[in-house]
């Protein structure tokens, strides 16, 4: 009697078969079992399928290790330190990573820093300082700007009366 409770007369069923098939494949059944799933795998199409997808399987497996062993053992120094800064710095590897979206970022804002800016010193012009005789003005473009009425400075600060009953 083996392992399963089968004697090495008595036939495995499928879900035997399927259980140790593994097994079989990379030949690791002793021969008694051995020899039971062969018998069973000569008269049944779907372990015969099962069986081919485990060795295509193994054959792939195989195929991956000898194609690990080709691969270097070390690192390339550009590789290494990629690696570290991804995880000492992650943000900056994000940044060198998306460079291109970071500086069309970095562009617009400081369009927008820029706008602001100009906008401001264009709109807080200072007024003459009172007692200077000045006129209000528009330029073309709608901005406001001052214009001395005369090229004399006042003698000394002057103020209007106040306006009359």
């Amino acid at each position: 009697m083996n392992e399963n409770g089968n004697t090495a007369g008595e036939k495995m069923n499928c879900e035997d078969i399927r259980s140790v098939l593994f097994d079989y494949m990379s030949r690791e059944l002793g021969q008694a079992r051995a020899d039971l799933v062969r018998e069973h795998l000569r008269r049944c199409p779907d372990c015969q399928a099962e069986a081919a997808r485990i060795r295509n399987m193994l054959d792939l497996l195989q195929e991956a290790s000898r194609a690990g062993a080709a691969a270097p053992a070390r690192l390339s120094d550009e590789r290494r330190a990629r690696i570290v800064r991804a995880f000492m710095h992650p943000v900056l590897d994000w940044i060198y990573v998306h460079h291109i979206l970071v500086s069309a970022l970095l562009t617009v804002a400081a369009l927008l820093l820029l706008g602001a800016v100009l906008l401001t010193v264009r709109t807080r012009r200072a007024a003459p300082e009172p007692g200077y005789p000045v006129v209000a003005a528009t330029n073309a473009n709608g901005a406001v700007y001052y214009r001395l009425l005369t090229n004399e400075m006042p003698a000394g600060p002057t103020r209007s009366a106040p306006p009359g009953p």
